[in-house]
């Protein structure tokens, strides 16, 4: 008998139990950024709290980790 689908190796979780990380942080032009460590989602914003929204919007429903970087002090 031939197999339809390969099992799934048990340390591999299934793409909607994955979790997804999200960085925020400032440029060094003042300007906030909000990244997704694979590269392929993002987005610059004037406002930390427009970021903040962007990553709730692109993540509704999944289990995400957002990290929030201290922007660096100018001087």
């Amino acid at each position: 008998m031939i197999p339809i689908a390969k099992p799934v190796p048990a340390d591999i979780a299934p793409a909607a139990q994955r979790k997804t990380v999200f960085r925020i942080f400032q440029e060094k032009r003042g300007r906030w950024c909000a990244r997704s460590d694979d590269g392929m989602t993002g987005g610059t914003f004037f406002t930390h709290q427009a970021a903040l929204r962007f990553v709730r919007r692109e993540v509704a429903g999944m289990t995400a980790l957002v990290l929030h970087i201290a922007p660096q002090p100018r001087g």
